[in-house]
């Protein structure tokens, strides 16, 4: 972005509509103009090919591209035009039931798609709304976080300088976000800086604060180096936070925060790494915290996490310290084989889960897992583990060939908006032709719990697909899958399952192929699961006795499991 848009006014925004359908262009100008009469709309039809070889991209802010474009496709000029400097924010249309082509649009770079059919008009008005609002924070982000960030290298660039950077994250803010709009998001980040600087300056400390992203704000506290009276401001703003309440609709909204914090002295961090140490502290405390508020510390190169009523360095809550358990790797993943009945290009199947070793080697059982899991945070920490190991099981494999890792995400996990940006972050290091399959809920689908937005731009990304588990044989699968960008389904095949319904399970793999969809079975540890995996004619097959079997003439009809020999 230049200077001169900081000031911009983004309701004079530059529009280009790119349909080859003209009552289509019509109608977007129509409505583009009733809702923002002094934008520019330009129309234009993809048919005329020499426009083309003459287009200037950057005189716009905003694209509205069409799908079908005559001989040529929306997706085809993505293709060939997004990396072209200045190409504007992408708005992708597609017809009724087109979430395929919608994923791919998003894949190659467009912030937003609009279904055609009813509707269509708001649905648009609002996809472009968010736009606005992302081209005017990118702008004002961009500008406002580079004045802070020069601001504290300032600050701590002189011999005696010293300070602490405190970085205060919103637990609640998405979800208010969410059902309420920005205006009233924004208005908490500017009444939670407005609170941090009150609270330091009360202190007699230098500070200056920055909204920072979508739901935190960094301050730096200038003269500060004792890490006892940094504690305690901390302290004091978490419990202001507390005790802030908006009103939202009808409800009434509690704030919750966890807060970070980085020493800095001079000379020894520049700003952008100060803030991002700091950050990181605050992650550690919310994945220890949950929904309460918690306080993060980093001082060098040891972070900690503690709750906010107990001392630094403390271990929260039980006897087991999770960054000791990875440091002692005690806590780590755990890969088991998926047999692929069918060849799949050569692609290796694996499934991965956390597991804790005890001190003499042996792994906890699932009822100590269980209790293992049941503090706040715990279950995402677990989720984090499994997926950065699991990226890391993948770029050694691809040294020999290719490998598809499934991993089933946790409830908590898949409610927390910060899960999602960290999973969009590190999604990028997944190799090529290798893939990622995470497994999501029924009972989250069911009460509505699944982020569909954050879905499909984690399914845009390189290698990355998605299972539903937890399906039951009575069970309406087109219904559940609707609109989710779903490749696998996986069903648990304990005995009872496999011995009451196992005709059905078979006409869920027939129903699942139909739809190119495949069938995950796991739990394959006795004859009663083994015989009705084979007979379901699942491709992909998980436990024990998947593992140790191989197929071998059968005699006696395929429900005949001594028909199968071990290997």
């Amino acid at each position: 972005m230049s200077e001169s848009q900081t000031g911009k006014d983004w309701h004079q925004f530059r529009l280009l509509v790119v349909d080859d359908d003209p009552d289509m262009r019509m109608l977007i100008e129509a409505v583009v103009v009733g809702v923002w009469p002094h934008a520019e709309v330009v129309t234009f039809d993809p048919l005329d090919e020499a426009a083309t070889k003459i287009f200037d991209w950057s005189r716009f802010d905003m694209l509205v591209l069409d799908y079908q474009l005559g001989n040529q496709s929306g997706l085809d000029w993505l293709r060939q035009y997004r990396g072209v400097p200045d190409f504007p924010l992408t708005i992708f249309i597609t017809g009724a039931g087109s979430e395929e082509v919608a994923v791919k649009a998003l894949k190659l770079g467009a912030v937003d798609y609009v279904r055609k059919g009813e509707g269509f008009q708001g649905r648009l008005v609002s996809a472009l709304n968010d736009a606005i609002l992302e081209m005017s924070e990118r702008v004002s982000e961009q500008s406002d976080w580079a004045r802070f960030l020069d601001y504290v290298d300032k600050e701590l660039g002189g011999k005696q300088a010293s300070g602490a950077m405190f970085y205060v994250v919103l637990d609640q803010f998405t979800a208010i976000k969410a059902t309420q709009g920005v205006h009233i998001a924004g208005h908490i980040l500017t009444v939670l800086s407005q609170l941090v600087r009150d609270e330091l300056g009360a202190a007699g400390v230098r500070v200056r604060t920055e909204i920072h992203g979508e739901n935190a704000v960094a301050a730096l506290g200038s003269g500060l180096d004792q890490v006892e009276g940094i504690e305690l401001q901390a302290r004091h703003i978490l419990e202001k936070v507390r005790k802030v309440r908006f009103r939202a609709g009808d409800a009434e909204v509690v704030t919750t925060a966890s807060i970070g914090i980085c020493m800095a002295y001079a000379g020894t961090r520049e700003a952008a790494r100060l803030v991002a140490r700091a950050e990181a502290a605050c992650h550690s405390a919310m994945l220890r915290g949950g929904n309460q508020s918690y306080l993060g510390t980093l001082q060098g190169e040891i972070g900690e996490a503690v709750s906010s009523d107990q001392g630094i360095g403390k271990v929260w809550r039980d006897d087991l310290d999770v960054n000791e358990l990875l440091k002692s790797r005690r806590l780590r993943a755990l890969f088991q084989n998926v047999r692929s009945v069918n060849d799949n290009a050569g692609m290796r199947f694996l499934r991965a889960a956390p597991a804790v070793f005890r001190d003499d080697g042996s792994v906890m059982d699932d009822a100590e897992m269980t209790r293992f899991q049941s503090a706040p945070g715990r279950r995402t920490f677990l989720d984090r583990v499994t997926i950065s190991q699991a990226l890391h099981k993948l770029k050694a494999e691809s040294r020999s060939g290719t490998s598809t890792v499934f991993l089933r995400l946790s409830g908590e996990s898949v409610g927390m908006s910060r899960f999602w940006t960290w999973l969009i972050g590190r999604l990028e290091e997944v190799p090529a032709g290798s893939r990622l399959v995470f497994e999501l809920s029924v009972q989250d689908r069911q009460s509505g719990k699944l982020p569909i937005r954050e879905l499909l731009r984690v399914n845009a990304m390189p290698g990355c697909e998605f299972a539903m588990h937890g399906l039951l044989p009575d069970m309406n699968l087109a219904q559940l899958t609707q609109g989710l960008p779903m490749k696998y389904h996986v069903v648990d095949l304990v005995d009872q399952v496999a011995r009451l319904h196992c005709d059905r399970i078979a006409q869920l793999v027939s129903e699942a192929g139909g739809n190119d969809l495949q069938v995950l079975l796991v739990g394959i540890n006795s004859t009663e699961t083994f015989s009705c995996a084979y007979r379901s004619g699942a491709t992909l097959l998980e436990g024990s006795m998947a593992n140790e079997w191989e197929e071998m003439e059968l005699n006696d009809g395929p429900a005949d499991a001594a028909g199968w020999v071990r290997r």
